[in-house]
């Protein structure tokens, strides 16, 4: 109750008078009625109505009091709660005009809530896809699987393979795979290197973050072969899709595959390979295989039955003209193949997004400039009073949509981002908390002299605030997170991976 209404209905009830001489008819009949409500005991103004009020008086707060009663039912002596507790708690003792809607906002202002609660359910934003190459081996990624270990942590292979990396080119799904030991740049760019031998240079090569994917030794073969490097979002591994789905179809072939040898899997994984290379694939409507290399190939024990369709013609003489006509011929088949891919693999792909969105319920981006935002705190360990969330900081700038995000080339300097773990967050006082505001420009945002990458890619529906916050509110809310994000920061050659949530500053 503010502090004049108070002011007015405790005077008439105190001594029948009115606290201003002036107050018209219509006023004066409203407080008459009003005070029907309320009576005076000790100096104080008690509530005695409401439906569900059986003869309980309930303490009047006025306007200035209601943070401190507020703190001291949920924060002190509440051991925050949740709202519907903390409520019922302060509506058997006290009584104020839209208190249930002021404790909502007061919990979901709470700071040790917003930065101790469990991630709710999050809806994602609409579904972004990536941009495919017109040729073959123009770009591609990598991941790892594994590892295959034995109950004993020992590994399965008796050759003692663990882990799998494996290869995918965007344009023509075609894949390899290489059985690794340990999970070590070494072998990893060893095995890319024998892989460029063969195939050649990538212009681009697409990696999530793990140390033997982004590491001096992997940079340093960046800098001489003249591919770029693309780290994925952190937290994210729906960037690199494509080389995620073989991994699955990789591990359910093994499984099927190998059976009771597990322990020379290893021996599986090229057979599995070309069985995945030399199947038509749904999206581009033609196999792997036929793609890279343009013919079909001769299967395994394929000669023993005899020529098939797919048996190579046996060479006879041609003419000059002839090879250089049946060379045009062939480029123009390759051309009108080339942009058959192109055009399927898009039709795929906007028949994804249709059936994600839908699925999902997706939303808009509504991340603004200016927005404060918390950093999930990934170093934690599970114990008690360990927070989840850090900042606040603030978003200067956003990268749209169409400006195909979900990818950004590493710099020493920068945090890659990727908005998929917010909450929203209210601001504790009127000010902008300028000492740890992160300023987001062009795909950056800063914190000091720290510059980091943002990554718009999935967003979180949240409940906005529902009122504001007394001068001692903390930061916001024990409710659903709203949009979520994810920050990678390399700091000494070493990475370090923080989650975002946003921040509501008062008064927005």
């Amino acid at each position: 109750m503010e502090a004049e209404e108070y002011n007015k209905l405790f005077t008439y009830l105190n001594d029948g008078s009115y606290s201003k001489q002036d107050m018209d008819d219509n006023e004066r009949r409203r407080i008459r009625k009003r005070t029907q409500n309320f009576e005076i005991l000790e100096g104080k103004m008690y509530y005695t109505g409401g439906k569900s009020n059986k003869g309980e008086k309930k303490l009047v707060i006025t306007g200035d009091q209601k943070l401190s009663i507020l703190k001291l039912c949920h924060s002190e002596n509440g051991s925050h709660l949740g709202m519907e507790k903390t409520y019922y708690k302060l509506a058997e003792r006290y009584y104020w005009k839209g208190m249930s809607a002021d404790v909502k906002h007061y919990i979901q202002h709470c700071e040790h809530c917003q930065s101790t609660n469990k991630k709710t359910k999050t809806t994602p934003t609409e579904l972004q896809s990536v941009k495919i190459p017109n040729s073959t081996w123009k770009k591609i990624a990598i991941d790892l699987i594994g590892p295959y270990n034995d109950s004993s942590g020992k590994p399965l292979s008796d050759n003692g393979y663990r882990y799998v990396l494996t290869v995918i080119d965007y344009f023509s799904n075609y894949v390899e795979a290489f059985p690794l030991k340990r999970k070590l740049a070494s072998e990893v760019a060893e095995k890319m290197y024998e892989l460029f031998c063969r195939h050649g240079m990538p212009l681009e090569l697409v990696s999530d973050n793990g140390g033997e994917f982004n590491s001096l030794l992997t940079h340093s073969l960046e800098a001489q072969y003249g591919y770029k490097h693309i780290l994925i979002t952190p937290y994210h591994p729906q960037s690199n899709g494509r080389s995620e789905r073989f991994n699955q179809t990789l591990k359910a072939m093994l499984n099927k595959s190998v059976q009771e040898n597990t322990q020379i899997w290893e021996r599986y994984v090229p057979k599995c390979c070309f069985s995945y290379n030399t199947s038509k694939q749904n999206s581009t409507k033609y196999s792997p295989y036929y793609l890279m290399y343009w013919r079909n190939p001769v299967l395994p024990n394929e000669n023993l039955h005899g020529e098939t369709t797919n048996t190579f013609e046996k060479y006879k003489e041609i003419s000059e003209s002839e090879i250089e006509k049946a060379g045009n011929n062939m480029l123009q088949i390759q051309n009108k193949i080339a942009a058959d891919v192109v055009e399927n693999v898009g039709h795929a792909q906007m028949k994804q997004k249709l059936n994600f969105d839908k699925r999902h319920n997706v939303i808009q981006n509504e991340f603004c400039t200016g927005d404060l935002v918390l950093l999930r705190n990934l170093k934690r360990k599970k114990t008690l009073g360990m927070q989840k969330w850090l900042g606040p900081y603030k978003i200067y700038d956003i990268p749209r949509l169409e400006e195909d995000s979900s990818e950004k080339h590493d710099k020493d300097d920068e945090i890659e981002e990727n908005i998929n773990t917010k909450n929203d967050e209210q601001d504790e006082n009127n000010n902008e908390l300028d000492d740890e505001s992160i300023f987001l420009t062009q795909s950056t945002f800063q914190q000091s002299d720290a510059t980091f990458d943002l990554e718009v890619d999935e967003l979180l529906s949240f409940p906005s605030p529902v009122l504001d916050s007394g001068d001692d509110t903390a930061c916001a809310s024990s409710g659903r997170p709203r949009r979520q994000c994810v920050g990678k920061e390399r700091r000494n050659s070493i990475y370090e991976y923080f989650p975002l949530i946003k921040k509501n500053v008062k008064g927005q």
